[in-house]
């Protein structure tokens, strides 16, 4: 939203005066000056893609089969591009999918490229306090793809090991909590091929997308280690901090696209199996 691009930059402002080491006091200086009262705006952000019929959602279009252009058509298809559909459908506006890295979409979000982000990304406690989460819209597992030659056979072998993983993710950030180096990725293809090729050792990503790959590429030299792990964040759509009004609708269709089958639906089709939130069913 409009609104929020002077917001993000006076956020981004505020984060490197922090880690400068700036302070509230001049140096050298006694004098207290008093704070102006916050300014508090009216959420406008539903009431703004409902006057433009447009919401802008961001994605990046090489995460299969989360989302990826069809090898005929070109059509932006995935389990998660198809339920970011039926979730916005409700709202009575079009998707416009703009697709960018990864690393770029929280920023964009920042600078007001787009309005929603809707890439299975992870509530962190660091994210919650800067961006608003709307309810999950699917759960699943992480799953460690190695090599086939790999002496890798559960989590406690992966510490010193490389990970193929994109940075500043959720999935970065649990392959760094159990010891791993972090190969830098922009897409899940990128990462199956460098462990493929032996450039990185593993690759930590949701288990249904790495079980969709090894199902279409049986050939492929790599397999799943049979541990798995607990995903330990909600996956929901991120919005601007404030954006309410969207963030409730977005609540409210995504409850309501569980309930009737809708999204378990969807998931069926690419994955085989259902992995919508259950208590929302």
């Amino acid at each position: 939203m409009k609104k929020h691009i002077l917001s993000g930059l006076l956020v981004s402002f505020s984060f490197l005066l922090a880690a400068c080491g700036g302070g509230t006091e001049a140096s050298g200086g006694s004098a207290q000056t008093s704070a102006a009262p916050a300014e508090t705006t009216e959420d406008t952000s539903l009431e703004e893609v409902q006057e433009t019929g447009v919401i802008r959602v961001g994605i990046t279009g090489g995460f299969v089969p989360s989302n990826y252009h069809d090898d005929v058509t070109g059509d932006l298809v995935g389990y998660e591009a198809d339920a970011t559909r039926a979730i916005i459908e409700d709202l009575g506006v079009d998707v416009e999918f703009v697709e960018m890295s990864f690393s770029s979409l929280l920023p964009s979000l920042d600078f007001g490229r787009v309005d929603l982000i809707m890439h299975s990304m992870g509530k962190t406690e660091e994210r919650a306090e800067g961006y608003n989460f709307t309810d999950p819209y699917f759960r699943s597992t992480y799953g460690i793809l190695v090599h086939n030659d790999s002496d890798i056979d559960s989590m406690a072998d992966l510490e010193g090991e490389k990970a193929a993983q994109s940075i500043d993710t959720s999935t970065g950030a649990t392959a760094q909590s159990v010891g791993a180096e972090i190969v830098p990725i922009e897409t899940a293809n990128e990462a199956i091929q460098m462990v493929i090729q032996k450039r990185a050792d593993f690759y930590l990503a949701d288990k249904m997308g790495q079980l969709h790959y090894l199902e279409n590429q049986p050939d492929a030299p790599v397999h799943l280690i049979e541990e798995e792990m607990t995903i330990p964040h909600e996956i929901g759509g991120v919005l601007p901090k404030g954006d309410d009004a969207l963030t409730d609708a977005l609540n409210e269709s995504i409850r309501e696209n569980t309930a009737d089958g809708t999204l378990g639906d969807i998931y069926l089709d690419y994955l085989g199996r259902d992995i919508s939130v259950e208590e929302f069913r």
